[in-house]
């Protein structure tokens, strides 16, 4: 175990490679035989490269009654574009459906509007507009300009939530500042 927690991804991968080359055999259906509860699914997802560990995510935030919204915010706006598009053509391959339309048909509103525009890989004044979110946030381009510059992702919402909190402050006679 120690080998293994203490290598990247990349290098479980080759390790994984490697212990089919020598043994013949698949070292995670080992491993399976070999942990059980939380503890093997906690080494499988170490074992998974980090697309296939997404797609899987995000598969099961999908399927089944209700949908785990915070597996879907998380990944969907914690990624690079690139990722994102890794992210879409594997979970095509995987699973055999269009991730957007998995996404589309499991939620409903602006949180559906919002994941769409985060998969079509928009910008951020694109989605600024499409969603209208300057009836709701207060936006004028200086706002725009923060998300736009925003170094990570996931600031946007943070960025929205300030925004909506300090609408409800105006009206409620409080003054909120950052």
């Amino acid at each position: 175990m120690k080998v293994l927690t203490s290598r990247s991804n990349s290098q479980r991968q080759q390790i994984k490679a490697a212990y089919k080359t020598l043994h013949g055999k698949d070292l995670v259906g080992d491993l399976k035989g070999e942990l059980g509860g939380k503890f093997e699914t906690l080494v499988v997802a170490l074992m998974t490269p980090p697309i296939l560990y997404d797609v899987t995510s995000l598969r099961n935030a999908i399927k089944g009654a209700g949908t785990d919204e915070k597996v879907l915010i998380e990944i969907l706006s914690s990624r690079t574009a690139q990722q994102i598009k890794d992210i879409t053509a594997a979970y095509r391959q995987e699973c055999g459906k269009d991730l957007e339309e998995d996404v589309t048909g499991d939620t409903s509103g602006h949180f559906r509007r919002l994941l769409v525009i985060l998969l079509q890989l928009l910008d951020i004044r694109t989605a600024i507009t499409h969603l209208e979110l300057d009836k709701y946030f207060f936006f004028n381009d200086s706002d725009a300009d923060d998300l736009l510059l925003s170094r990570e992702r996931a600031q946007i919402p943070v960025i929205c939530m300030k925004k909506r909190l300090r609408k409800r402050g105006r009206r409620s006679g409080c003054l909120l500042r950052d």
